[in-house]
């Protein structure tokens, strides 16, 4: 069965943090490896039930089985914020990721233009936002994150209308 046909967004409830908040620091595992520490948050409970309150917060079900989240911004006139998109190790680079965006967007029509920022050095990342229609716009110098003292944010758009 195609990725496609078995992968759904539900609205994170509290309950389910625990395991979010292990898929989110196994996801992130990497990125601990290359700077230090992974994303704001991504490990802290008490910052996780704060975005629980505050975003948009959904788990990503292939099936019954949680594999990842989805956390969004709602900036408000058309525009939103990825705050994060995260898929467990076991279920990366097999299309989970690519159809949780699609779903991700589709949730929100009136979305005229989505953000993100990702680390420089996450190549697999910037491949795989470049796939979803994402652009480059900006570059965040943050030269006290982490241990990397070049540590950059790429910003990503993605404009749904001209």
């Amino acid at each position: 069965m195609p990725p496609e046909s078995k992968i759904r967004l539900e609205p994170a409830q509290g309950s389910d943090l625990d395991a979010l908040l292990r898929l989110h620091a196994d996801a992130f595992s990497e990125s601990v490896e290359l700077y230090g520490s992974g994303p704001p948050g991504y490990e802290d409970p008490e910052y996780q039930e704060q975005l629980l309150a505050e975003y948009d917060y959904y788990k990503i079900l292939a099936g019954d089985e949680l594999v990842g989240g989805i956390i969004v911004q709602v900036s408000g006139e058309g525009e939103y914020f990825l705050d994060t998109i995260f898929v467990g190790s076991e279920h990366q680079n097999l299309g989970f990721g690519r159809t949780a965006m699609r779903l991700m967007e589709d949730l929100y029509p009136d979305a005229n233009r989505w953000m993100l920022y990702t680390p420089y050095r996450d190549y697999r990342n910037h491949h795989f936002y470049e796939s979803q229609g994402y652009q480059k716009v900006a570059e965040l110098l943050l030269p006290d994150a982490g241990t990397d003292p070049d540590f950059t944010l790429f910003k990503y758009e993605k404009r749904m209308t001209e």
